[in-house]
């Protein structure tokens, strides 16, 4: 499903970025790079304000050590 949505977006977008927003484990980056995808967002969607979520920070390591992608992080260094 994926990497048919990635080539309607290129399509509709005239060859823009597709950017994967929410990794937060390095194999679903892996698995957004074979899907086509131009980069990754490490992020939680503000999963901070759960005292037990892993922070977008603490992932970062990992998820861009294991892509050839570039790899974004939001909000990183906030709580909720």
């Amino acid at each position: 499903m994926l990497p048919r949505l990635v080539k309607k977006w290129k399509t509709l977008s005239n060859g823009r970025p597709f950017l994967l927003k929410g990794i937060q484990h390095p194999d679903d980056a892996r698995k957004a790079m074979e899907a086509g995808c131009d980069g990754v967002v490490c992020s939680n969607h503000a999963g901070r304000q759960v005292d037990g979520a892993v922070g977008s920070l603490d992932m970062l390591p990992e998820v861009s050590h294991l892509t050839q992608i570039p790899v974004e992080v939001t909000k990183a260094n906030e709580r909720g």
